[in-house]
């Protein structure tokens, strides 16, 4: 089933941007935790907030000085293996 990445660790490691200073920059509009859970789970990630995303470009923009778009911060991934579902609360 194809899913979407995020790939917002490579766009990090790319410009220079430290996770300290994009969790700086974003607050208090999305927490330091949001940042790094993102980063730490950005392979898995099922879900991500427009709001949040929206966020993140702008921020990014200012702190690259570069025309950062979703496109610079999402992947499709076509050939991603089907994964099974957790169900919610954790454990099955």
């Amino acid at each position: 089933m194809p899913r979407i990445l995020l790939r917002l660790s490579h766009y990090l490691n790319q410009h220079g941007v430290s996770p300290a200073a994009l969790a700086a920059a974003v607050a208090p509009d999305i927490s330091r935790n949001t940042i790094y859970r993102l980063l730490r789970e950005e392979d898995r990630l099922t879900r991500l907030d427009l709001p949040t995303l929206a966020v993140l470009l702008v921020t990014l923009r200012r702190l690259t000085g570069q025309p950062t778009t979703y496109a610079d911060l999402l992947e499709l991934d076509e050939d991603a293996p089907t994964q099974p579902a957790t169900p919610r609360g954790g454990e099955g």
